[in-house]
């Protein structure tokens, strides 16, 4: 098929789309894993002395909601890119094989 045909058809609007959700839906699932990567607690709580535990213990109980509700923001970031990152592209591929047949 002839790209002025494609461009005819309207079908060189649906690349764009495609290339669209493809790209934000990778930005957002990069976005959502930093934020989860950055509300993990570090390796070195494990290091500490048993005098530091419980202070440890209490920040972190004052801490742990708001920590909390980061790493559920960032895995439901991370999960919505890549639904937008697939499911588009599959459902415009679906509806032009459709239409095609």
């Amino acid at each position: 098929m002839d790209h002025d045909e494609s461009d005819k058809q309207g079908r060189s609007g649906s690349r764009h789309y495609i290339a669209i959700s493809v790209i934000a839906g990778m930005v957002l699932f990069v976005t959502g894993f930093a934020i989860t990567l950055a509300c993990l607690p570090d390796d070195a709580a494990a290091e500490t002395l048993e005098s530091d535990v419980s202070d440890m213990y209490s920040s972190e109980l004052s801490d742990s909601s708001d920590n909390g509700l980061r790493l559920l923001a960032g895995l439901m970031l991370s999960m919505v890119g890549v639904v937008v990152a697939t499911v588009i592209p599959a459902a415009t591929f679906i509806c032009r094989a459709n239409r095609d047949a």
